[in-house]
C-alpha cells in the first residue's frame, strides 16, 4: 500500500496567537518579534504584513521600511509552547505516532486512518475543523506519498488550505516546481542553481545527480533528490514520557556542600547537553539521593517549560534540595527532567539569543575535541570527576498514594 503522509502546519503561528488573543490586531498587518528594538528580528507575520515584502527573519528595521504601519508585538514563547501541546495533543487524537517537526508542525502517518473517513481529504478537514474548534487558530494540511511531497503542498495550500498529492502525480508535479519550492532551498543556494540555468525541479534531472554533486558536494545529492520527488528517511516518531537523566557516586561518602553543589552541577550541564541534542524542552525535575546507609529519597517537582540550559535545571535541583531535610552523608546522586516535548522556537528571541549561542558553542566544541574540553568555571575543583552515567527515568502513578516512582532505569 502506498504511503500517505500529511504535513499539518500552523498558518503565521505566533501573529495568529496574539490576534486571537487581543481581537484589535486582527485584519492589520502585524510582526511578532523579540521586542520592540529596531535590531531585534521579525519571527512571525500575518499575511497583511507579507503583502509588504515582510518575513520572518528579516530585522524589525527592515520590516518597518517596507511598511511604516506595521504593528510589532513582543512574543510570549511560554503561551505559543502551551498552544503547541494542545495542538499536538489533538493530532494525537487521531493516531498516537506523530512526528514533531517544529513548535508549528506535526508530520503523521495517515496510511492505515484516512480510508476511515471516506477520503484524504476529508480526514485533513476533520484534523483543520477539530483544530479551528478547539484553539480558534487555523492550518494549512499537505498529503503525498513522503514528507517532502506533503511539506511542499501545505506551502502551496497556505493559508488555510488542502492539498493532497497523489503518488501518481508525483512527477508532472515536481517538474513543474519552481526549485525555490523544496525546502531547504534559501537564497544563496537558490542564486546559484539559477545561475547555472536551474529554475524548475525539471531541470535537476537534464543535469543530472552527478553534475549537482560536483558543484554542491553531499548537498548535491540532496538536491538531485528533492528535485525528483524523493525522499528517503521515515517519520521520526516522539515518544513522550521518557526523561533524560544522568546520577553520580562519590568515591566515599560526602556531606561537603561544596562538592555536592558541584557535582550537581555537572550533571545539569550534562542533561542539559543531551537536551539540546534532541531539542527539547521539559515540564519537570527529579532528584535522586542515595545515602550512607543505603537509604534514598527521590523528590519530583513540576516547573514549566525548562529548556536546556544546565544553570536553570541546577538552581531548580537547588530549590528541590532546600525544601527537603538533609541529615547524612551522600552516597549518590541523580537528576533528570521529564515530561519532554520538542521546541525549537524559544531562543529566537534577542534576551535568550547569546545564552543559546553560548552553548551550542560549548556544545560543538566539546564533540569535535573531546568531552569536557570546554566547561564552566564552577567544575574547574580538581576534587570533582565529571565522568557520569547517563539513564533514562521510566516513571509510573502510583495510584494508592498518588506519588511518582521509579518503575525502571537503565544505566
Amino acid at each position: 500500500m502506498e504511503k500517505v503522509i500529511f504535513h499539518i502546519d500552523m498558518d503565521a503561528y505566533f501573529t495568529s496567537i496574539e490576534q486571537l488573543t487581543n481581537p484589535f490586531l486582527k485584519g492589520k498587518p502585524v510582526a511578532v518579534s523579540g521586542g520592540p528594538s529596531t535590531k531585534s528580528v521579525i519571527a512571525s507575520c500575518s499575511y497583511i504584513a507579507k503583502n509588504y515584502g515582510i518575513k520572518s527573519g528579516m530585522s524589525t528595521y527592515q520590516a518597518l521600511s517596507l511598511c511604516p504601519q506595521l504593528i510589532i508585538v513582543s512574543g510570549n514563547p511560554e503561551k505559543y509552547i502551551e498552544t503547541s501541546k494542545k495542538i499536538f495533543e489533538i493530532i494525537r487524537s487521531f493516531k498516537e505516532e506523530i512526528e514533531i517537526y517544529s513548535i508549528d508542525e506535526v508530520f503523521i502517518d495517515v496510511t492505515d486512518i484516512y480510508e476511515i473517513y471516506g477520503k484524504k481529504e476529508n480526514l485533513a478537514r476533520e484534523i483543520k475543523d477539530r483544530i479551528k474548534k478547539i484553539t480558534g487558530l487555523t492550518c494549512s494540511v499537505g498529503g503525498g506519498p513522503n514528507r517532502l511531497i506533503a511539506k511542499i503542498a501545505s506551502s502551496l495550500s497556505k493559508p488555510d488550505g488542502i492539498k493532497i498529492i497523489e503518488a501518481e502525480y508525483v512527477e508532472s508535479f515536481m517538474n513543474n516546481l519552481p526549485i525555490e519550492e523544496i525546502p531547504g532551498i534559501g537564497e544563496r543556494i537558490y542564486k546559484k542553481l539559477s545561475d547555472i540555468g536551474i529554475e524548475k525541479c525539471s531541470d535537476v534531472k537534464k543535469v543530472g545527480q552527478d553534475f549537482l554533486t560536483k558543484i554542491f558536494g553531499k548537498l548535491g545529492m540532496k538536491i538531485y533528490n528533492y528535485g525528483c520527488g524523493i525522499e528517503i528517511p521515515p517519520l521520526y516518531i516522539e515518544y513522550p514520557e521518557i526523561s533524560i537523566g544522568h546520577s553520580y557516586t562519590f568515591p566515599s561518602e560526602t556531606d561537603n556542600f561544596e562538592i555536592i553543589e558541584k557535582t550537581l552541577f555537572n550533571l545539569c550541564e550534562k542533561v542539559a547537553e543531551r537536551m539540546r541534542k534532541k531539542k527539547k524542552y521539559g515540564n519537570f525535575v527529579l532528584l535522586f539521593l542515595r545515602f550512607e546507609d543505603f537509604s534514598s529519597i527521590v523528590k519530583r517537582k513540576k516547573f514549566n517549560n525548562i529548556p536546556p540550559d544546565g544553570k536553570i535545571i541546577f538552581n531548580l535541583c537547588i530549590e528541590i534540595i532546600n525544601s527537603i531535610i538533609i541529615d547524612k552523608k551522600i552516597r549518590t546522586i541523580g537528576i533528570s527532567v521529564g515530561g519532554l516535548f520538542y521546541s525549537s522556537y524559544p531562543y529566537i528571541f534577542n534576551e535568550l539569543i547569546k545564552r543559546e549561542l553560548l552553548l551550542d558553542t560549548m556544545d560543538r566544541i566539546n564533540e569535535k575535541f573531546g568531552e569536557n574540553t570546554i566547561f564552566p568555571a564552577i567544575l574547574l575543583n580538581k576534587q570533582i570527576n565529571r565522568k557520569t552515567h547517563s539513564f533514562y527515568f521510566w516513571l509510573f502513578k502510583n495510584q494508592k498514594n498518588k506519588n511518582f516512582d521509579i518503575k525502571k532505569t537503565s544505566l
